[in-house]
């Protein structure tokens, strides 16, 4: 099982096989903060693409981004589309998942 931490902005935290990684990324200038809570969906959801796994949990504090990867909140603002249909199609590729 892979989990993805969020540990605050920009540095994400994965573990597998209670082996711990971490990243950091680096946002450009006026990147919102939704912005950057997306591409920390991203970065870590292409680390477990990487990996091998079967079975995916995601752990979130941004209750805006979690309620959006469930499906349960829309997309209102037309930057993030593009974001969400990615985390969508790379979502798409693990067999069991929860949010």
């Amino acid at each position: 099982m892979v989990k993805v931490l969020r540990k605050g902005h920009g540095v994400p935290e994965y573990e597998h096989d209670s082996e711990f990684f971490t990243t950091e990324l680096h946002h450009g200038e006026g990147c919102s903060n939704n912005e950057a809570e997306h591409e920390v969906v991203i970065a870590g959801l292409e680390l477990c693409l990487e990996v091998p796994i079967d079975d995916l949990t995601i752990y979130g504090n941004s209750k805006l981004i979690v309620k959006q990867l469930k499906g349960e909140y829309q997309i209102k603002k037309p930057n993030l589309l593009p974001y969400y249909e990615r985390e969508n199609y790379m979502l798409s590729k693990f067999p069991k998942l929860q949010i």
